[in-house]
């Protein structure tokens, strides 16, 4: 029985509690999560505010056509980068010297500096050969230009992982904040200027002007540095898997875009699925906060299991409750809200968004095992679930989207979230077994043992 209010030791409880929220709040407060947060809600509301202007000036069908387009550039700008954000959150987070740091850093510019433009010039080239890739003699112009954004777009992510592995948090989300507010400024401008073309406009020199701006922070971690280039070859590893492991996932957003189009035929109902997925996106900025502040932290913890499986457990508890809120309040307001805001045109925009939304909060209760894989360098893994993922996706968007449409779409993404849970849980149990307990752990780093059965994953160079 609990104690009655105002003896010793419920007030006792109540101190502990209290103590144990403000413990917390200090901790996010230290890791930069809040204020990453903070600045994630912020770009995402101009991200918001930046589709609402596009869907008041420009029709329905060019909305459909920037949706299109910009998917498949999103994905092939995973490509370009060669995976090397997530490799220089890994490597230079680790515990080492700054001068090995800065070569890391200076060898994943070398390596996706190039990649970017060859992509970029093949993106090129298959625009022109196939019609701006099914979508029509109108979208060649916009990707030939969206080439440029995809050259360069890489670049930005590197000097933004770097700062965060550096646990410059705070500088790099105030950067991105910035960069953010310039491109909804020039997108909208040149949109009212010259119409849809403004768009394409204003994201690429966004993406010029971002990249600039990285490199000119971080220039001390480049100037004077050479390519560690016996690093090259573990930081392509991680990042190639680590590709895989995203491509899968944002291939699953970007084939079902794509499938709406060529089943349904309709770049309005593009449209509909779209917005509907930038609100989804919108929701998914909490375990995006989590992610970019969490890695590095969570990667000092694998010599010790009971710490890194009670903060794993942690990120679950606490994002969850959150983002059911969240949905709640859009499940509430949403059908109201989003023809108000968007249009009568895209009321048909709630329902899609509702069930994929049920989709995350399904996924939301195993992502951090996500993050568990990359610290622990199965990626694979990861990549595994995905193509699991993808497929599940795929089949079910193609059963459901000639007879649905939009809506077909949305429900096969709901379906695929939901099927990875069992998959990430089985081997986030796995991994964590491999993981030696404190008691354990200076025994485990003189005999070589690591989660990976390789050498001590943090720490030392392999």
């Amino acid at each position: 029985m609990a104690p009655p209010p105002g003896t010793p030791s419920a007030q006792q409880g109540s101190r502990g509690g209290w103590t144990a929220t403000r413990r917390d709040v200090h901790r996010l407060l230290s890791t930069g999560v809040v204020h990453v947060l903070v600045v994630l809600a912020g770009t995402r509301a101009m991200s918001i505010i930046q589709q609402i202007v596009l869907v008041r000036l420009v029709s329905q069908d060019d909305m459909g056509g920037i949706i299109y387009s910009m998917r498949i550039v999103q994905l092939l700008a995973l490509v370009a980068g060669l995976g090397m954000t997530t490799a220089v959150l890994k490597f230079c987070s680790e515990p080492i010297d700054a001068a090995p740091i800065r070569r890391r850093y200076r060898t994943a510019l070398a390596c996706t500096v190039p990649a970017g433009v060859a992509v970029a010039a093949v993106f090129a080239a298959v625009v022109l050969a196939t019609n701006g890739l099914g979508g029509g003699a109108g979208l060649v112009g916009p990707m030939l230009l969206l080439a440029v954004y995809l050259s360069v777009y890489a670049i930005r992510g590197l000097g933004a992982a770097y700062l965060q592995a550096r646990k410059q948090i705070k500088k790099a989300s105030k950067i991105t904040f910035l960069v953010q507010v310039g491109v909804l400024i020039v997108t909208v401008g040149t949109v009212l200027a010259v119409g849809v073309w403004g768009y394409y406009v204003g994201i690429t020199v966004g993406a010029v002007v971002g990249a600039g701006l990285f490199l000119h922070v971080t220039r001390g971690a480049i100037v004077g540095q050479k390519a560690d280039w016996t690093q090259a070859g573990r930081m392509i590893n991680m990042g190639f898997f680590s590709i895989l492991a995203n491509f899968t996932g944002i291939a699953n957003a970007t084939v079902s875009v794509m499938l709406v189009k060529w089943l349904s035929g309709s770049m309005s109902e593009v449209a509909v699925f779209g917005i509907a997925s930038y609100v989804v996106i919108l929701v998914r900025m909490l375990p995006q906060s989590l992610r970019l502040t969490a890695l590095p932290y969570l990667s000092g913890l694998l010599l010790d299991r009971q710490r890194l499986q009670a903060r794993i457990g942690e990120l679950i508890r606490k994002q969850l409750p959150v983002m059911l809120a969240i949905v709640a309040a859009i499940g509430a307001g949403g059908y109201w809200l989003m023809p108000l805001v968007l249009g009568r045109a895209y009321r048909a925009c709630y329902l899609p968004t509702m069930i994929m939304l049920t989709g995350t909060l399904i996924w939301a209760t195993v992502f951090p095992y996500g993050l568990l894989m990359v610290i622990c360098n199965r990626v694979r893994l990861n990549f595994l679930i995905g193509v699991l993922q993808l497929a599940a996706s795929v089949i079910m968007a193609i059963l459901l989207i000639p007879r649905f449409g939009a809506l077909g779409a949305a429900v096969a993404m709901a379906i695929s979230m939901a099927v990875v849970v069992l998959p990430k849980w089985y081997f986030a149990r796995q991994t964590l077994a491999r993981i030696p307990l404190a008691s354990q752990a200076a025994g485990d780093a003189g005999s070589g043992i690591d989660p990976e059965g390789g050498t001590p994953p943090s720490g030392t160079d392999r």
